[in-house]
C-alpha cells in the first residue's frame, strides 16, 4: 500500500512516483510505502497552506483545537487498516 501527500483537502500521488518504505521496528517488515515528495509536491502544499491561511487564521484557538482533535479521533479508528 502507498501512502499519498494530502495537499488542497485531497489525498494526491506523489509527483515523482517515487516512495520509500517504513518499517515495522519490531519485526522488521515494511509496513507501507511513504511518498518521497519533492520540489514539486511541496509547492503545491505550500500554494494550498496559503489558500486555506485565511479561513484557518479567523477561526478562534478552540475551533482550531476541535478539528486537529477529530483528525486524531479519524487517525486512530483507522490504525488497523
Amino acid at each position: 500500500m502507498n501512502i499519498k501527500n494530502f495537499i488542497g483537502n485531497e489525498f494526491v500521488e506523489v509527483k515523482s512516483g517515487e516512495y520509500f518504505d517504513t518499517f515495522n521496528p519490531s519485526t522488521g517488515k515494511v509496513l507501507t510505502k511513504i511518498p518521497d515528495s519533492g520540489e514539486e509536491d511541496i509547492e503545491l502544499a505550500v500554494q494550498a497552506a496559503t489558500k486555506a491561511f485565511p479561513i484557518w487564521s479567523s477561526m478562534t484557538k478552540e475551533m482550531r483545537s476541535n478539528l486537529m482533535n477529530k483528525v486524531a479521533d479519524m487517525i486512530e479508528s483507522r490504525l488497523e487498516e
